[in-house]
């Protein structure tokens, strides 16, 4: 417990068409909260086959009251070849 800054940074090497990329710090796993907000950041736009985006989400406070399992979720959506992503979530304790 106690006030956190969350920041997420994420990177999604495309090696076909894709349309959107997202990252969200998230309390559920697998799951973009649906109020996004600053926990949230996305960049949608069709790219050529070798686009990279780097995305991140910096700074995102949280007050936690209980023991709690805080994910970074990441989405990407293609539509030819594949997708790899690198990931980290990163939490400092600030009160």
């Amino acid at each position: 417990p106690g006030t956190w800054d969350l920041s997420v940074i994420a990177s999604f090497n495309y090696t076909g068409a894709n349309t959107i990329s997202l990252i969200n710090i998230s309390g559920t796993s697998n799951t973009i909260v649906g109020n996004l907000g600053d926990a949230y950041a996305q960049w949608s736009q069709a790219n050529i086959a070798g686009f990279v985006a780097t995305l991140s989400v910096p700074a995102f406070r949280v007050v936690i009251t209980a023991n709690t399992t805080i994910f970074g979720v990441g989405q990407a959506n293609y539509s030819t070849g594949a997708v790899s992503v690198n990931a980290r979530l990163s939490a400092i304790r600030v009160g």
